[in-house]
């Protein structure tokens, strides 16, 4: 795996589970119950734009010094 696809997961998992997390804290507290399917969307969607954010921004940074981007011997 290269290191720019372990950002790429690394991203997904962090912010993608923390605000999983959060969220579902908040509608317990909020509600009094937990929705697994509403927790799992949550997840996957904001983790996923995240990493897509985090992505497009690493991109322009390295077109824009010029530097080449990670290979899989790294």
């Amino acid at each position: 795996m290269t290191k720019l696809t372990k950002l790429y997961w690394r991203t997904f998992l962090v912010t993608g589970l923390s605000f999983g997390v959060i969220m579902s804290v908040w509608d317990y507290i909020d509600k009094g119950e937990f929705d697994l399917g509403k927790t799992l969307f949550m997840t996957i969607f904001f983790g996923a734009g995240m990493t897509w954010f985090n992505a497009s921004r690493l991109k322009k940074s390295l077109e824009k010094d010029n530097t080449p981007r990670p290979n899989e011997n790294d």
